[in-house]
Formats: C-alpha cells, sequence, structure tokens
C-alpha cells in the first residue's frame, strides 16, 4: 500500500491529475475537500437536480472519534456555491452520516448524536426554511414513497470489527449482542408520527427462515445488524446480518465474520434467507437491488476462485452469472432503466491499476461491452494503517439515470465528482476529446475541476 500511494502521490504532483474521463466530469467540491456522498446504492443529487447534498468530515488522517463533528454541506450545481447546513457527530468514514434526501428538495436526512448522551436520532431538515424534526435511533435508507425510514443500530457496528459504517461511540455504549438477539435487528422509522419499531428481530429472521441444525451453527458468537436495502418499489427490504468470529485470525485462512442477507415485506411478513453465509464465505462484497426490485446484484466467488457479478433474488434463489464472464469488483449497481450497471474497484482487485487508481466501469447489460468511462484515484496517506479511512468512489446512479456520482481522491483530499453519462447511455457511445498531454482519449481534470490545458 506504501508504494501505490507513493506512485499515487506521483500523479497529483506530476501530471497534476487525480481523475480522467471520457464523458463530461464536474468537480462539485473543488474548494476546501474532505468531502463524500453516503453510498453508491443512493445518489446525493436532490430530486429537482439542482442540489447536491454532501459530507464533510472534520479530517482523513484517523478514524472518527466521539464527539467530533462533521458539516452536512450543500451545493447548488446552479451557482456552484456551497453552504454548510447543518453538523453531525453521527459519522464515520465510509458511509459518513448518511446524508439523504427524501421526497424533494424540502427533505433532507442524515443521522446525528449528541456527546455524552451517546443515543443516534435520525434529522429531518428543510435547507430553504432551516425547520427539523428529529427521530429515534438514526437510519441507512429512506424509502422510496418517503413514508419510512430504515436502519440497523449504529452503536454496535465496531462490535463486529467494522469500521466506517457507523458512528463513532466509547466501547462502554455499545451492546453486545448474542447469536440470535430478541431485541436487535431490522429497525423502521414511520417519518408521518415519528414511531421507530422493531420490524423483525435478527431472532425472528433465523427462526423463521432457517433449519435448526443451520441456527446451531451460529452458536458461539453475536450477530449484528449491518446494512438495510429498500427495493425501488418500496415492498421489499434487505437486511444484512454478521457474526464476528472472536476465533479467527488474520492470515489463518479462517473467515472473521459469518454474513447472510434476509429479505422481508416492508411489514415483516415473508422473510427469507435470501442468502446463506457459506454462499458469501467463498468470497463476496456489495449487494444492491436491481431495478425490478427482486433480484439483487454482488460480487461473488464461484468455485474457479474468480469474483464475478452475480444475481440472486428475496426469495433465496442461488446466485447466477449476471454480467457473463466480466470480472467482478468494486460496488456494482444497475441503472434505473435496468440497461447499465456500472461499478468501482478496490485497488487489490484484479481491474485495479497498480499505481493505486481504479476504473469507473460501465458495462452494457445487453451486449456485456465494457467501457472505462473514469480512472481515479483511491489512495488516501493513511489507508494502509486504517483501512476505513481509503476514499471508495462508490458510484451512484441519479434518479433520473443521467448522472453519476462517486468520491476521488483529488489534490490529496476526498472530493466529489458528477459524471454525464447522459449522452453515452442513450447515443451508445462517447466522442472523447484526446488530451494532448496524454494521448489517451481522456480527458483530465485539475483540482480546481477544470479541464487540463489543451482540452
Amino acid at each position: 500500500m506504501k508504494v501505490k500511494a507513493t506512485a499515487c502521490a506521483a500523479i497529483l504532483t506530476f501530471a497534476a491529475f487525480a481523475f480522467e474521463a471520457r464523458v463530461p466530469a464536474r468537480i462539485v467540491t473543488p474548494g476546501e475537500g474532505r468531502t463524500m456522498h453516503h453510498f453508491f446504492d443512493k445518489s446525493p443529487i436532490s430530486p429537482s437536480g439542482r442540489i447536491v447534498a454532501l459530507l464533510r468530515i472534520p479530517y482523513e488522517d484517523r478514524r472518527a472519534q466521539p464527539g467530533d463533528a462533521a458539516e452536512v454541506v450543500l451545493v447548488d450545481l446552479e451557482t456552484r456555491k456551497e453552504r454548510t447546513v447543518a453538523k453531525t457527530c453521527a459519522w464515520e468514514h465510509q458511509i459518513g452520516a448518511c446524508v439523504m434526501w427524501g421526497r424533494d428538495d424540502s427533505e433532507l436526512y442524515f443521522n446525528d448524536m449528541r456527546p455524552g448522551e451517546w443515543k443516534p436520532f435520525l434529522v429531518r431538515l428543510d435547507p430553504a426554511t432551516g425547520a427539523r424534526r428529529t427521530y429515534p435511533g438514526g437510519a441507512f435508507c429512506i424509502s422510496p414513497d418517503g413514508r419510512q425510514a430504515a436502519g440497523y443500530n449504529l452503536l454496535t457496528v465496531r462490535r463486529m470489527n467494522f469500521y466506517g459504517y457507523g458512528a463513532a461511540v466509547p466501547e462502554s455504549v455499545m451492546p453486545t449482542n448474542g447469536p440470535e438477539p430478541e431485541d436487535d435487528g431490522l429497525f423502521v422509522i414511520d417519518l408521518e408520527t415519528g414511531e421507530r419499531r422493531l420490524l423483525k428481530s435478527i431472532a425472528a429472521f433465523c427462526r423463521e427462515t432457517m433449519a435448526a441444525e443451520a441456527r446451531r451453527e451460529l452458536d458461539g458468537a453475536g450477530s449484528y445488524g449491518f446494512q438495510v436495502k429498500w427495493s425501488p418499489d418500496g415492498e421489499w427490504l434487505l437486511f444484512v446480518v454478521v457474526q464476528a468470529l472472536n476465533d479467527a485470525q488474520p492470515g489463518t485462512g479462517k473467515s472473521r465474520w459469518r454474513r447472510m442477507v434476509f429479505s422481508c415485506r416492508r411489514d415483516g411478513s415473508e422473510p427469507h434467507l435470501a442468502l446463506p453465509w457459506r454462499e458469501w464465505a467463498r468470497g463476496g462484497h456489495h449487494l444492491n437491488f436491481h431495478p425490478d426490485s427482486r433480484r439483487v446484484t454482488m460480487n461473488l466467488m464461484g468455485d474457479d476462485r474468480r469474483l464475478r457479478i452475480k444475481a440472486f433474488d428475496v426469495f433465496g434463489n442461488p446466485p447466477k452469472l449476471f454480467c457473463g464472464d466480466r470480472p467482478g469488483s468494486g460496488h456494482p449497481s444497475v441503472s434505473p432503466d435496468g440497461h447499465y450497471l456500472v461499478t468501482d474497484a478496490y485497488l487489490g482487485e484484479r481491474v485495479a491499476y497498480p499505481d493505486g487508481t481504479v476504473p469507473i466501469r460501465l458495462i452494457d447489460l445487453q451486449t456485456l461491452e465494457e467501457t472505462e468511462i473514469a480512472r481515479v484515484c483511491t489512495v488516501t496517506d493513511e489507508a494502509h494503517r486504517n483501512g476505513e479511512l481509503r476514499c471508495d468512489p462508490h458510484p451512484a446512479w441519479s434518479r433520473d439515470g443521467k448522472t453519476i456520482a462517486l468520491n476521488a481522491m483529488i489534490g490529496g483530499t476526498r472530493r466529489v465528482v458528477l459524471l454525464d453519462v447522459s449522452a453515452f447511455i442513450f447515443s451508445g457511445q462517447t466522442e472523447p476529446r484526446p488530451c494532448p498531454k496524454k494521448g489517451n482519449g481522456m480527458k483530465g481534470l485539475s483540482p480546481q475541476g477544470a479541464a487540463c490545458e489543451g482540452c
């Protein structure tokens, strides 16, 4: 990792580029930096298409510390002005504070917490008026109709040895679960009444979807909720449950976690074990709903030990190849019209470059033709010591499918970039302008967001 960090720094210093694109691109945070969007399964662009909602973290060189505040930042895409609208103490480096939009531009949501109380809560803010409403417990996603929020217990994430996906709190306030907790699981919030309830416990999911023998395998380790996904039609929920295995040691070949995916209707009925832990244990990461609201795309390994993008469904049918023999990588998600898939990559994956940069891959799901629409730097100086400090691009489709938002290291800091893929998707091709400095048909951007000289 140190070598890759040095190589990427050389790109920034020598070529003055940390980003290249074959489609129109815009750095929306060219100033102070340290900005990120929420995650690859939801767009930071507001329903009107005018505002981008981001988080500015206070530092990039160490883990989030209890009580430290980050800023919720809005960028007006027409005026190019940014403003801070709130602060939050419920954030970490991978998903921020779950900054996300509701039904319209008057509904901006994010998680927060008061130091000393250490109880997460969800905030709904109208950026235009400053009106606020709070809800107990925090959330990871908003239902498509904007009436409910869903989430997991933010206080337990670090019990799984996962950092970057919850909220930084003192260890003394982190609950410890058993194998099948009755009081922890998938939580939902009614955004009209403000009521928060446990829709279905981890224990209930296990009882109702797993055979007794399979449940006995879960003994001896605590189970925790990790991520929640709401289907595009609002009818189904996915719930990731993780067991942290205390006896697993790095380098022994034994997995440190058991991870499984449950599904249920929005009212908690019809639960299924959508992906058993043994299937995930072969290798894999990052799932997301297909636009048809029944299939789920995910990077999964097969018998040949190669990572590929596969699809399973909410009913628990086995995964099948989704993109032919194309290698899996990063954070795959399908465009709203179901025609394209976009993903990035981790530095250790086969499609990544040896200089610390990774491709932004666009795959036509009808022809399986793949285009590298961008190449970004993801290396941070401290990621080799704390993996959660890496800068994952997390490419996310806009609601209309015309724009992809992503994170990138540009000018030595996290920035958010918007890729305009409308012409490419609707015409089926790009018309890249050659960069005279690079001679590769790709367009370079400076840290200030302008095209390089000659482009």
